[in-house]
């Protein structure tokens, strides 16, 4: 890091408070951290469900983002502690001691704490709708803003409005007075690798803004997963996040690697890595992907199309609640007006506010439209899955497959080729529906939902008496999860009951075997 003088910073990385926490137990803020929570734009975090409409199925699911961002504030410092105290020479001579090891833990701490500031209501649901509805032509307003600085960047719709919100941030923090600017603009740098402000240089080397990335936003071992995993199943009940953090991230150390600085496990800490992979497998399978979590997002997507196609109605009676600066329905969730309005008017974009828009909406529904408020708000069966379990599914495809004399035996290498040949994941559910439709009497909603996974990242390094492997090539056990992992995974919900769900089942796999041809 460069020097420069430091009283000032320090004196905000002085003790503040403390908060409790059902996973880390206490958590301590300095008058940094404690100003950016206290933020009204941070605090709308608390409105926002970290599992969206999860609670609908496991009931206690109902905490928010804002613990989250807490929690891997926290598990960012104590892996920020672990470098410092495993760095070697070379690493030393980059992160640097005391006070430069301070600022170092700081950038780690406020990068987590503000790495999710940007996410919308029930969390990744309203993302993927307003994302689906830009591409389709029927979102409008000035959230497609967010979203070309997100595509521009290779960034997700919610890490774009992260990253514009920090700069807004920024911008009012220095208008109420002094504060370290450049801690904050650093993770910017970090989220967004974004050079709008410049004063990050006069602390921290790009080596460092490298290291800290990758502990941000690494493959599985970074501190979003590692607090979101033991928070989740905490919230609900399930007993696959029994993940020993304090051990997980006490031995990791960073090494220049062909000229890159790598996150490095030591192999003493391989069970505990494979604890987490197994975490993050099982919760995906049976919590986050749960049939009837995918069934209320779906029918909240045709709730928030209903508010856009809509909005020249539903609009006026919301009118003295946002004024009438929000034109298109899409104004709500752009950046700035979600930061102004939590500045100016104290309203927040959050479940609660969403909620009231949907339930002022539903009055002018009809009919037809009822049906899906009824699944968000009142838990109805609107739509039913053809299967339930990937076992039925998986069954009457080896049945076929042998009849047919396929090369494939399992779906899930037919599904990996599909979601291969087809870069646009909609246009392949649409190509399913419709030809599942031309057969059944049922109208039908096709969900594929992207590998658990991730072929395009890295996985873990570990230390091996000095040798660095990929972790896959020393645990068989990881190995065998990525692999199961790797294929995406399809829903398929009709909107009323098809006579005969096995027939169906059957026409199912016909149409995947004809498009994969």
């Amino acid at each position: 890091m460069r020097s420069k003088s430091r009283q000032e910073i320090t004196d905000w990385l002085r003790y503040k408070t403390f908060i409790k926490d059902p996973i880390h137990g206490v958590i301590y803020l300095n008058n940094l951290e404690a100003r950016i929570v206290d933020s009204p734009v941070f605090l709308r975090l608390h409105g926002i469900k970290q599992l969206g409409f999860t609670y609908l199925v496991y009931p206690q699911a109902k905490h928010s983002r804002f613990e989250h961002s807490l929690g891997s504030m926290h598990t960012a410092g104590l892996i920020a502690d672990s470098l410092v105290k495993n760095a070697d020479e070379e690493l030393v001579e980059i992160i640097g001691k005391e006070p430069d090891s301070l600022m170092l833990k700081e950038l780690f701490r406020v990068a987590a704490l503000l790495h999710d500031i940007g996410h919308l209501p029930y969390s990744h649901a309203t993302e993927a709708v307003l994302t689906k509805g830009i591409k389709e032509g029927w979102v409008s307003g000035r959230v497609i803003e967010d979203y070309e600085y997100a595509v521009a960047r290779n960034l997700s719709l919610h890490e774009a409005i992260t990253c514009n919100l920090i700069k807004l941030l920024v911008n009012k923090m220095k208008k109420l007075g002094k504060f370290p600017a450049g801690v904050v603009e650093a993770s910017l740098k970090v989220l967004c690798d974004d050079e709008v402000y410049g004063s990050w240089r006069d602390f921290f080397t790009e080596d460092v803004i490298s290291i800290v990335r990758s502990v941000i936003s690494g493959r599985i071992t970074d501190i979003d997963k590692i607090d979101y995993l033991v928070r989740d199943a905490y919230n609900t009940g399930a007993k696959f996040g029994l993940i020993d953090i304090e051990r997980l991230v006490s031995s990791i150390k960073a090494k220049r690697i062909n000229n890159k600085i790598k996150i490095l496990i030591p192999a003493k800490l391989l069970s505990n890595v494979e604890d987490l992979y197994y975490a993050r497998y099982m919760m995906f399978k049976y919590v986050y992907l749960h049939h009837r979590v995918i069934a209320t997002e779906a029918c909240y997507e045709k709730t928030l199309k209903f508010v856009f196609d809509n909005w020249s109605t539903v609009k006026k009676s919301l009118t003295p609640i946002l004024g009438r600066t929000v034109t298109e329905a899409g104004d709500l969730f752009f950046s700035k007006k979600i930061f102004d309005y939590a500045f100016t008017k104290g309203i927040l974009l959050d479940d609660f506010l969403v909620e009231y828009l949907l339930k002022t909406a539903y009055r002018f529904s009809g009919p037809n439209e009822k049906e899906w408020f009824d699944a968000v708000f009142l838990r109805k069966k609107t739509l039913k899955p053809l299967f339930k379990r990937e076992a039925t599914f998986h069954i009457v495809f080896s049945r076929i497959a042998e009849q047919k004399g396929l090369l494939y035996r399992d779906p899930a290498e037919l599904l990996k080729d599909l979601y291969r040949m087809y870069e646009d994941i909609e246009l392949l559910e649409k190509r399913i529906s419709e030809e599942l439709s031309k057969s059944l009497d049922c109208e039908l909603i096709v969900k594929i939902i992207p590998p658990i996974s991730s072929l395009k990242e890295e996985l873990p390094l570990v230390d091996v008496d000095g040798f660095t492997v990929s972790i896959d090539k020393i645990s068989p056990f990881i190995s065998a999860i990525e692999k199961a992992g790797e294929a995406p995974t399809i829903f398929v919900y009709a909107r009323r009951d098809c006579r005969d769900s096995i027939k169906a089942i059957e026409l199912l796999v016909n149409v995947l075997i004809k498009l994969s041809s």
